[in-house]
């Protein structure tokens, strides 16, 4: 049998971690073998269980994601595990901070738990050549590079994913959403920065502002996510059933479906 991957989830809210967990339990190589609810107990916990992942939450109570990743740079190394920041944030600022901290990769909620496992194992074989010593198996698949699909390929996935989420396409932000989503899935490294430089490009192609750019795509995502009629989302928000009233960010809603895309058009990760 190939050894199990041992993680630890910290997170604040206690459905979300429920929620995690129930995903992560459906992997036959990975074992959650402790949660936490706040920065305090998720330092005791990774030094009690010795994990080789955790999936840390940046807002908590007692001490935040980023105390607890400066903790964890103290201790030995071979007792420092893989991090995962599992966040609603997504500004630069702390995206930056946090792998300047160490964390490995930084994956904004809401998310495809379907994925989550599958991205798990991909963050621990870079990490640790795991694959290279036969302790753990990954799935194996062929990437492509984002130029391998035209713009009007990409298009027509990112009509059909906006579809599938019902944003109505009478919205003047759909056009801008559409816009947005295309160009994170071919750019390079899978991720924009909305404010800085999304936004301005969106506003410079269609001659208005960037807070206009901001306001319409937040109006076409709250338009979107109380539709009733909405039957696909699930596919890109796993937990957009259960959790109906969190509605996601713009740079949410943007970064999720586009790494949904490239997921289906295997093209190779950030």
């Amino acid at each position: 049998m190939p050894k199990k991957i041992s993680l630890v989830i910290v997170d604040d809210n206690p459905d979300f971690v429920d929620l995690i967990r129930e995903a992560l339990e459906k992997e036959p190589d990975i074992r959650v073998v402790g949660t936490a609810f706040n920065g305090l107990e998720a330092l005791a916990v990774i030094r009690q269980k010795k994990p080789q992942m955790v999936l840390l939450d940046v807002v908590m109570p007692e001490k935040d994601g980023l105390e607890v990743l400066e903790e964890i740079k103290t201790f030995p190394e071979a007792d420092k595990p893989v991090t995962i920041m599992l966040t609603a944030i997504g500004q630069d600022h702390y995206i930056r901070r946090a792998i300047a901290l160490g964390a490995e990769f930084y994956i904004i909620k809401p998310f495809d738990l379907n994925l989550l496992g599958k991205r798990i194992r991909q963050i621990y074989q870079d990490t640790t050549s795991l694959s290279n010593d036969g302790n753990a198996s990954v799935e194996g698949h062929t990437h492509r590079s984002p130029s391998t699909f035209s713009r009007e390929e990409v298009e027509a996935e990112v009509t059909t994913a906006l579809r599938d989420i019902s944003v109505p396409p009478h919205l003047t932000g759909y056009q801008f959403l559409k816009r947005g989503i295309v160009a994170t899935v071919q750019s390079e490294k899978g991720f924009i920065p909305a404010t800085k430089e999304l936004y301005p490009s969106i506003a410079e192609e269609f001659n208005t502002t960037s807070g206009k750019i901001e306001r319409a795509i937040r109006c076409a995502i709250q338009k979107a996510w109380t539709r009733k009629e909405q039957t696909n989302a699930s596919q890109y928000f796993t937990y957009a059933g259960k959790y109906k009233s969190i509605k996601p960010t713009n740079s949410e809603f943007i970064a999720t479906v586009a790494s949904k895309i490239r997921q289906r058009l295997k093209i190779e990760g950030p």
